[in-house]
């Protein structure tokens, strides 16, 4: 498990999950200051921070998924999410989107019957990924810096 800001009570906790340490440091620079990102390697350790979030004050409240990676892929770890989040009856599910190389679609299809709101491709273009990102309610840094 990686943060890269102390625990706070911030409403803005993202979690972003890629195998590509690279990809995990660009879209966590994409965030706002305020942003919380915690950071998972695969779909298996994802859905344990997920887990354990909705135990705590601060919740994770959105999320960036890669779909090809090890122990558990993105979209089967989304599915895994949606489940925690009716089983504790979670009125408003965490807001998730899917950042990938490559994707069928097939795949298309379950992340958007999962609940995910768009299907970005990879290489990442930071200009374009913010703005889909913040039109879905994600916590974007503004276009200064």
């Amino acid at each position: 498990m990686k943060e890269s800001k102390p625990k706070t009570q911030s409403q803005n906790r993202v979690l972003i999950v890629d195998d590509e340490s690279v990809t995990r440091k660009l879209l966590a620079s994409l965030m706002a200051p305020d942003a919380e990102v915690v950071e998972a390697k695969d779909g298996e350790q994802a859905l344990n921070l997920f887990r354990e979030s909705q135990d705590t004050e601060a919740p994770i409240k959105f999320v960036l998924l890669d779909v090809k990676m090890p122990k558990r892929d993105g979209i089967d770890a989304l599915i895994a999410m949606r489940t925690i989040e009716e089983d504790l009856n979670i009125k408003e599910g965490a807001r998730a989107v899917i950042v990938t190389s490559h994707v069928s679609k097939e795949e298309i299809v379950d992340a958007r019957y999962s609940g995910c709101l768009e299907v970005i491709t990879k290489p990442i273009d930071s200009a374009w990924v913010m703005s889909r990102l913040r039109e879905q309610g994600f916590p974007v840094r503004s276009e200064r810096r």
